[in-house]
């Protein structure tokens, strides 16, 4: 066991185990796979980013949806995730990784 050193409160830390048991749980439900396009709404909110992870480590076509304004911060933390053209162009409120 280590120490984690972090600007977050303890109780903030202690949610992450909690987004991803949560994302966890939808895609073993819904048998994601590398066959699959894995459509995430709040995609750069707890659980979205959680899903976001572990659907791409199952090798499946991520789409999260965000905001416009939160796209460049999506992309930053989520490894590979970027505005798709159609979006820069048009504002729609998504981005797309693979």
């Amino acid at each position: 066991m280590g120490v984690v050193h972090s600007d977050l409160t303890d109780a903030e830390l202690a949610t992450f185990s909690c987004s991803h048991s949560t994302a966890k749980g939808m895609l073993i439900s819904a048998q994601a796979n590398s066959d699959d396009v894995v459509l995430v709404t709040s995609g750069s909110g707890g659980v979205g980013s959680a899903l976001i992870q572990l659907a791409k480590r199952r090798g499946a076509t991520v789409i999260g949806l965000a905001s416009v304004a939160k796209h460049e911060a999506m992309a930053r933390r989520l490894a590979g995730a970027r505005p798709t053209p159609s979006a820069q162009r048009s504002k729609r409120p998504w981005a797309e990784t693979r």
